[in-house]
């Protein structure tokens, strides 16, 4: 059998291990990046609450309701 090579598999554990511990150091900050909220979101949030129709100025002969208006 030429060519033929005895190659133990217990060889490359210490490199398995390695590249899944590298992997798991990676996948944490980059799944805590991917699901924390945008800043531009809670800031929409935030003008969507001061605005309320109160404050709103609205032109005489334009019918406001709180979801559409209609001249």
């Amino acid at each position: 059998m030429d060519g033929f090579t005895n190659i133990d598999i217990f060889e490359t554990k210490g490199i398995e291990y390695i590249i899944i511990i590298l992997f798991f150091a990676i996948l944490i900050p980059f799944w805590i990046i991917i699901n924390r909220k945008p800043r531009f979101e809670e800031l929409i949030q935030e003008s969507i609450r001061v605005l309320t129709a109160g404050v709103l100025q609205i032109p005489q002969g334009l019918f406001f309701y709180k979801n559409h208006t209609w001249a």
